[in-house]
This record gives structure tokens, C-alpha cells and sequence, in this order.
């Protein structure tokens, strides 16, 4: 039998990170699309899913 698995966009922000403390879901996903705050938002979700125990995962957009 598949189990489902619950995914969370975190972008190291208050909301998704709230949400992921909530919900506690079993991936988060952060996208890199080149944004001039990537670093940051790479960084506090990274640690972030690590505090909480949840596999975290990027993923990079070619916007160009």
C-alpha cells in the first residue's frame, strides 16, 4: 500500500515556518529562482527543517 507523504514550501519566513512547526509535514521544499534574498532564504529554511527534524530539499528555476 502507497503511504502519502505531506510536502511544505518553507521559505524561511515567519508564515512557512509556523506552518511547518504545525503541521510538521514529512518534506519542505525551498525554491531557488534567483531571487536576490536566495541566500538568506536558503539558509533560514535549511535551518529551520533541521530544528524541526524534516528533510528539506531545493529546488533551482532557470527564470532567465
Amino acid at each position: 500500500m502507497l503511504q502519502n507523504k505531506r510536502g511544505i514550501l518553507l521559505s524561511g519566513g515567519m508564515d512557512s515556518m509556523a506552518l511547518a512547526y504545525l503541521e510538521r509535514p514529512d518534506i519542505a521544499f525551498t525554491i531557488n529562482y534567483g531571487q536576490r534574498c536566495a541566500e538568506a532564504e536558503i539558509k533560514a529554511s535549511a535551518y529551520i527543517a533541521g530544528v524541526l527534524n524534516i528533510r528539506h530539499e531545493i529546488i533551482n528555476v532557470d527564470c532567465s
